[in-house]
Order: C-alpha cells, then sequence, then structure tokens
C-alpha cells in the first residue's frame, strides 16, 4: 500500500511521485509491484504458462504510457493469450502448463514518466503533496496529445477525439443502441 495523490492509502499498481526537477510529477509502476511478480516468477511451483503471463503483465499491460513504450492493444493482448492456451491444450505432458520451473527473475526498476495531471488530480496532488514520495533521476517523457489521440481506440470514434471522449463516446452510442433495441443489448 502506498499513499494515493488524495492521501488515501490505496494497492493500485501506479504510483504519483514528485520530483526536485524541472519536471514536476511523474507516475511509474510501483517497485513493490514489480518485486512482487520476480516473487511468483522465483516460486517453486510456478509453471512456464504463468511465466509467459506475468511477463505479458508487466511488459505489455502494467505500462505507464510514454514516447517510448505502450500498451499492447486488446488486439494484440488477444493474440499472445490465445498462443499460451494454444500451448497449454497441446501440451500431453503438462509440462508448460504444470511443472513448476522456478526463474530467479532480477526486479528492474521502472523508468518514471513525466505526467500532465487534470485540474482535480492537480488540486489532490496540492493539498496532499507532503504524502507523496520523491523522484530523483531520469524520467521519460509522456506521450504528446497528438500521440494519444492516434492511439487505437476501441469503437467507430473519429480519430481526433481524444481518448476520454471516445470511450465515452463508444459508451454513449452502444447505449443509444441499446435503448433503440428496445434495451436488448446488440451491436
Amino acid at each position: 500500500m502506498s499513499v494515493y495523490i488524495n492521501g488515501s492509502k490505496n494497492d493500485i499498481f501506479f504510483e504519483i511521485k514528485t520530483t526536485r526537477g524541472e519536471v514536476p510529477v511523474v507516475a511509474q509502476v510501483k517497485q513493490s509491484v514489480t518485486e512482487w511478480i520476480a516473487q511468483l516468477h522465483a516460486h517453486k511451483k510456478c509453471p512456464k504458462f504463468v511465466h509467459d503471463v506475468l511477463n505479458i503483465i508487466e511488459n505489455h499491460m502494467l505500462v505507464v504510457l510514454s514516447e517510448e513504450k505502450k500498451r499492447h492493444t486488446s488486439t494484440a493482448l488477444k493474440k499472445a493469450f490465445h498462443e499460451i492456451n494454444k500451448l497449454c491444450r497441446a501440451n500431453e505432458s503438462h509440462d508448460y502448463c504444470v511443472q513448476g520451473i522456478p526463474t530467479p527473475v532480477t526486479p528492474q526498476p521502472n523508468v518514471p514518466v513525466a505526467v500532465l495531471l487534470n485540474e482535480n488530480a492537480q488540486n489532490m496532488l496540492d493539498n496532499n503533496r507532503s504524502h507523496l514520495s520523491v523522484h530523483d533521476g531520469r524520467t521519460r517523457n509522456s506521450m504528446t496529445v497528438e500521440s494519444l489521440r492516434r492511439m487505437e481506440i476501441a469503437g467507430n470514434v473519429p480519430p481526433e477525439a481524444s481518448p476520454v471522449a471516445s470511450r465515452a463516446h463508444s459508451a454513449y452510442t452502444w447505449c443509444h443502441k441499446f435503448e433503440k433495441a428496445g434495451g436488448v443489448a446488440s451491436r
């Protein structure tokens, strides 16, 4: 558990830190999360398929978006998990999905990403700054607004829409279709 920008302790995977440098705020995956993943890799009953799932989670899902590093799309994740499923089903000796293969992994520190907070988050930060850790060291640049706008997003949303507006538009479109269909879900 760590203190979030609103002053509460939480168990989310990411943390916000202040800095003493030019970048006022950074976000990163908590070190405790990467250490926990390393402990799971080293567990004596951890099979190869769990190692593969943990690698996907750590390297392609638990990612603070930056110009250098992006999360996998849902399509890429579906494909990766489908491949793992095929390996489990094809492996009749159960070595891949059952046999424990402890693999010691040294947790790599996550380079924090400089972030811009929205007004609400900035107000919370200003009121709780003393509760947050301070980061000294290298940071990555966050994605630009334009890069975020170009990201692949679900639904039939115009590319010029922001990611938040796009999700809201997708939800609105689905709800509207739901109502038009008389409360029957359709796509």
